[in-house]
């Protein structure tokens, strides 16, 4: 992660109308290199040609990446889905396989719009 002031933190967090309810929170990326992602995310992101992270990732996936709690609200569109999935794949798959069944990761689709987003064509 780039090393930024406390006032260049405010002010980027300010400028995307970022709150954060915390006094030990991580700092938020602005590009995906930043992120602590592995290649084979990366590489799809880039694929995809999103240009930057949006505001909730940003702050979220330092967050949940340092494993912390997230609670974010934001606006359809906004970026919470992907910001909680692939943080979800991660951890998944930095797990060693497994000899009995039981639940790594648990992810609620809220709405039906958002269940047919993420489902494969």
């Amino acid at each position: 992660m780039k090393r930024r002031t406390r006032d260049e933190i405010k002010r980027f967090r300010e400028s995307v109308k970022i709150i954060v309810k915390s006094d030990n929170c991580p700092n938020p990326i602005t590009t995906f290199d930043e992120s602590s992602f592995p290649t084979y995310i990366l590489d799809v992101i880039k694929k995809k040609g999103f240009p930057k992270p949006t505001p909730v990732q940003s702050q979220g996936w330092p967050i949940v990446l340092a494993g912390h709690d997230l609670i974010a609200i934001a606006q359809t569109g906004s970026g919470k889905t992907l910001g909680f999935l692939l943080p979800g794949i991660v951890h998944m798959k930095a797990q060693e396989p497994l000899k009995v069944s039981f639940l790594l990761f648990c992810f609620r689709l809220p709405k039906k719009k958002n269940q047919k987003r993420v489902t494969p064509s």
